[in-house]
């Protein structure tokens, strides 16, 4: 299995590395060339010290200064971004000229550098203004009714939030200004999707992030499930640790019953390089629980919806998404998750996927916001 992800790790590096290397030769021939003083040797140290500056900013932030390695990772981090819309640029001026000339016709007589120029800054545009939107949340409202009886309430007011991300580039104020939007709501209940802390619980000792969590409060209670990212640093006792001294319960293939509603959470699933146990199904999660009661159950991926449905739940809340977090991956995830984003009922059962609050990689959103989701739920 080890040989299968080194295969794969090489194959994707490689197929990285070609594709970084046609948008620098579409670079160099667009606007390198033109600028005074610029050799390709010069140009291509650039080129690729940035291609790789994400890389290379991971494999040195156990020694360099948090600074400079946080600086490093999330420059390197912009790249990604740019090199999609570089590559797209690229391709579709490459496939118009390939079009033209099957149909005998000429390009357009416009200077390289000017298309350099018009990409280039189409580019910086479009990373300026998705910075400026991944800090703008929304609260984000769906209304719900569950036939059944919940003693002495008619409505539950939830309020969801995944995907935080908190590392090193997430700042107190910013954690601050969710918790605020979070009690602002006046929950009955507050659910967290997993992907809270992102691999590496140390920046949220320092912070002190905790005495921001610790903010969040409910009638019914604070619950969490862990995520992918929670486990991808090897850290989970220590992150479970940190949630739960913030006054954050972290469900694990348990359940709680709270004042006649069954709140379920399911540990994350294994995949990519991860060996995690296998993870309890839903129905064996959910041996004791009395149907005739509320239901709900939060997992971190939208996924085994069917499983859910069957199980008895009334209420799937999940994040890990992003909603494709910028155009175009978006059309990536709608075609891997049954729903990668918003709300879905089939008959009694809804499933409600959160875009998100935080980031991961970029600190960029662009076609969709980051958001603090309300559910009020209805029972009767």
């Amino acid at each position: 299995m080890r040989q299968l992800f080194v295969f794969v790790g090489l194959a994707l590096l490689a197929l990285y590395g070609l594709l970084n290397y046609y948008i620098g030769l579409r670079g160099w021939q667009a606007l390198g060339r033109f600028v005074p003083g610029l050799s390709p040797r010069i140009y291509w140290l650039i080129f690729w010290t940035i291609a790789f500056a994400y890389l290379l900013g991971r494999a040195g932030e156990k020694f360099l200064p948090a600074p400079i390695a946080s600086a490093v990772l999330v420059g390197g981090s912009y790249w990604f971004v740019a090199m999609i819309y570089f590559f797209l640029i690229a391709a579709v001026v490459d496939l118009a000229r390939f079009g033209l000339r099957l149909a005998g016709a000429s390009w357009p007589s416009v200077p390289a550098y000017t298309v350099g120029v018009l990409a280039l800054l189409l580019v910086v545009v479009l990373l300026a203004y998705g910075t400026v939107n991944a800090r703008r949340p929304v609260v984000r409202e769906y209304e719900i009714t569950v036939p059944k009886e919940v003693p002495g309430r008619e409505e539950l007011k939830i309020v969801a939030v995944s995907d935080l991300h908190i590392d090193r580039v997430m700042t107190r104020a910013r954690l601050q200004k969710m918790v605020e939007m979070v009690q602002a709501q006046k929950p009955d209940l507050i659910l967290l999707a997993g992907d809270i802390i992102d691999e590496d619980p140390a920046p949220f000792a320092e912070k002190r992030m905790a005495d921001v969590m610790r903010q969040l409060r409910a009638p019914l209670g604070v619950y969490a499930v862990p995520g992918n990212h929670e486990y991808y640093g090897g850290r989970l006792k220590e992150t479970i640790a940190h949630l739960e001294a913030a006054g954050i319960k972290v469900l694990r293939d348990e359940w709680v019953l709270t004042q006649g509603i069954y709140v379920a959470g399911r540990d994350e699933r294994g995949h990519g390089p991860q060996q995690l146990p296998p993870r309890k199904k839903v129905a064996e999660l959910l041996q004791g629980v009395d149907r005739k009661r509320p239901v709900i159950l939060l997992t971190h991926q939208p996924v085994e919806v069917e499983e859910a449905a069957r199980a008895g739940v009334d209420l799937m809340v999940s994040g890990h998404t992003h909603a494709g977090q910028f155009w175009p991956i978006g059309l990536i995830t709608s075609r891997i998750f049954r729903e990668d984003w918003g709300l879905l009922r089939e008959g009694n059962f809804y499933l409600v996927v959160s875009s998100g609050y935080g980031t991961w990689g970029p600190p960029v959103r662009i076609g969709n916001r980051p958001e603090i989701v309300v559910i009020r739920v209805k029972f009767r």
